[in-house]
């Protein structure tokens, strides 16, 4: 039992010591690759702002902007609201430009309906 006992304990403490090394040395590594990024040259505030904005407009360049649409125009991609298109409820199925789009017909009061579309969060909205 007790050579059992002493073997044990031993292989633990070398896992333990082993470990210990191990991290100290995975530290080194990063602190030391920390420094040599840092030590580069600092940009000025001029550069990041133009970095900024270059960033901003290039993103920009990639979100849908609104578009207005004539009743006529959503009459015709709905084929004047057909049952056909209706995908449920006051949604239509619309075809605009060769693109499908989800078409609400408003009932009523068009800033009560405002307010109900922003507190749904869905993907489509």
């Amino acid at each position: 039992g007790v050579v059992i006992g002493a073997s044990l304990g031993g292989a633990v403490a070398l896992v333990c010591v082993a470990l210990l090394v191990f991290c100290v040395l995975r530290n080194r590594g990063l602190s030391h690759k920390q420094t040599s990024i840092s030590e580069g040259p600092k940009p000025s505030s001029s550069m990041i702002e133009n970095t900024k904005k270059n960033l901003i407009s290039g993103i920009s360049d990639f979100i849908e902007k609104p578009f207005l649409y004539s009743i006529e125009d959503l009459q015709k991609a709905t084929q004047n609201f057909s049952p056909l298109s209706n995908i449920g409820g006051s949604v239509y199925k619309g075809t605009i430009g060769g693109k499908d789009y989800a078409i609400k017909m408003m009932k009523g009061d068009i800033s009560q309906e405002l307010r109900l579309l922003q507190k749904v969060n869905h993907t489509n909205l």
